[in-house]
């Protein structure tokens, strides 16, 4: 197609010869040909597109004809076949390769497949980078590497610390323990959180949020608040303390017993101050009319007449420690824990077991009857709901606010 071709296309030749006819008239000793530069493969491949075609369909679409979520499938089946090359790649690439949100417009599983093949790319040379909202484009081992950005009014825009940054710190030589606190839904939550709520028990687990909504009308997580069960006591001051290094707002909420534990071993108590020791004396009388059994100084429901947190809500109904763990409370509220001065979450909510279906059957009562006509101890519940908002100027209260201080670096 090129004027100097040797295999020129015979039809411009005609129009060639049809238009030096005209200009010899005009212009005697002039001539001209048609001329096309002839691409490069490279200049090929850089104009070239996909058709499209549905099943039993053979007229073929632009990939621009097509909605969102079909162009990126396409987008993203082709970076799947460019990891899959890479795989058997000898010579490494210094491509670097920027996704905004790669997960947008696919199903479950289809993220999962986008999600692995960005890491096959990132192992063979590729430097990936991709923004996300989804929690399934990051798996619990590579949550500790991901980058926090967060902007405010305040702060402009901001990167905190990495989940990996903050382990090492307060983990030096234990990341193993790190990684179990931080399971794949707990990191994730985490990642995309503005506080984060700890708790021990199941039981907040399944109904604070439920109560938090109904008490607001929003969930938490439409205030970005996550709640995590750290799967033991003791792990809640540690996660605390990774929290803090994250610059991330956390509470905790912890049982009676926490307060002759954890709250003692971690320096929030001191194990010889009055409350404690007046509590452990009234304890040890407990066990001499014998009702209940003690091991190291605390309840135990082995060879004992009542479980451990039986023993501890008889503990709180006796009228003469109430001041003692009332005091216990306010102590640890300091340190952003809520402690349950009934012993734990259910004498609060008057629930009998930490069963599914006892989960339920209050959660129809609240529907019916709403927290001041189902909870035992609504006036306790109402108050942490409040607690778990104070740093979150969005939610409006209903009841008094308490006077807990709100937690440490709450950001409004």
């Amino acid at each position: 197609m090129s004027a100097d071709g040797s295999n020129r296309l015979p039809e411009l030749s005609e129009i060639d010869a049809s238009i030096n006819t005209k200009i010899d008239d005009l212009f005697p000793g002039l001539s001209l040909k048609l001329h096309f530069e002839t691409p490069s493969f490279e200049d090929i491949f850089k104009a070239g597109t996909v058709r499209v075609y549905e099943e039993n369909n053979i007229v073929s679409r632009d990939f621009s004809a097509y909605g969102h979520g079909a162009q990126r499938s396409i987008q993203m089946a082709l970076i799947r076949h460019l990891a899959e090359i890479k795989k058997e790649a000898e010579n490494p690439t210094t491509t670097l390769l920027l996704i905004d949100e790669p997960e947008l417009y696919l199903h479950p599983f289809a993220i999962e497949q986008v999600r692995e093949a960005l890491h096959t790319l990132s192992n063979h040379g590729y430097q990936v980078l991709f923004s996300t909202h989804s929690a399934q484009m990051i798996t619990a081992e590579r949550a500790q590497h991901t980058l926090l950005i967060r902007k405010t009014s305040e702060t402009g825009t901001i990167a905190r610390k990495r989940l990996k940054d903050a382990f090492d710190k307060v983990f030096p030589s234990s990341l193993s323990q790190a990684h179990h606190i931080f399971s794949l839904s707990q990191s994730t939550q985490v990642l995309f959180s503005n506080k984060v709520i700890l708790t021990e028990g199941k039981t907040e687990l399944r109904l604070l949020p439920f109560l938090f909504s109904k008490k607001f009308g929003k969930t938490l997580g439409q205030h970005q608040i996550a709640l995590i069960e750290t799967g033991s006591v003791d792990n809640i001051p540690k996660t605390l303390r990774v929290l803090k290094e994250l610059d991330l707002p956390a509470v905790a909420i912890v049982d009676l017993d926490f307060a002759f534990r954890g709250a003692v071993k971690h320096g929030f108590i001191k194990e010889d101050c009055g409350e404690i020791v007046e509590l452990r004396k009234s304890l040890e009388q407990l066990e001499a009319n014998g009702e209940c059994k003690l091991n190291g100084g605390l309840p135990t429901g082995k060879n004992s007449p009542c479980t451990a947190a039986e023993a501890y809500e008889k503990l709180c109904a006796d009228i003469n420690c109430k001041p003692h763990i009332q005091q216990l409370h306010r102590q640890l509220l300091e340190n952003n824990i809520w402690l349950w001065c009934n012993g734990a979450i259910e004498a609060h909510l008057g629930t009998l077991s930490k069963s599914e279906e006892d989960w339920i059957n209050f959660k129809t009562k609240i529907e019916e009857k709403g927290i001041d006509g189902t909870c035992k101890d609504p006036e306790s519940i109402n108050n942490i709901m409040n607690w778990i908002a104070l740093s979150d100027i969005k939610i409006s209260p209903t009841t008094e606010e308490p006077s807990a201080k709100p937690a440490a670096g709450a950001q409004t």
